[in-house]
């Protein structure tokens, strides 16, 4: 029998999603990005003007340098975390239970 891994786990996808459902406006002003409405300093490289990265469905895209992302990539680019650090933080923040497997 194959190792269950947490990520097979629908309690882990739910918390995933949850993260990623979080209003990502919400999410850049938690972290201190720089934004304008729907428009954030890119996270992906060293942006200095408002206009080249746009919110939209709940994901970012920079017209500049075509990087892209959810919330928890976001995070993982402003604060140089892992994957699962970032997750647990952002979870911190916005007062999700993190999950524990």
């Amino acid at each position: 029998m194959g190792t269950y891994h947490q990520t097979e786990q629908p309690e882990f996808r739910e918390w995933i999603q949850a993260l990623n459902d979080l209003a990502m406006e919400e999410v850049a002003d938690e972290y201190g990005i720089d934004r304008r409405g729907d428009v954030i300093l890119c996270p992906e490289h060293n942006d200095h003007n408002l206009g080249n990265c746009h919110i939209s469905h709940n994901r970012y895209y920079c017209f500049a340098c075509h990087g892209k992302g959810d919330n928890l990539r976001l995070v993982q680019k402003i604060t140089g975390m892992g994957f699962m650090d970032a997750a647990k933080d952002l979870s911190g923040r916005f007062g999700i239970p993190v999950y524990e497997y």
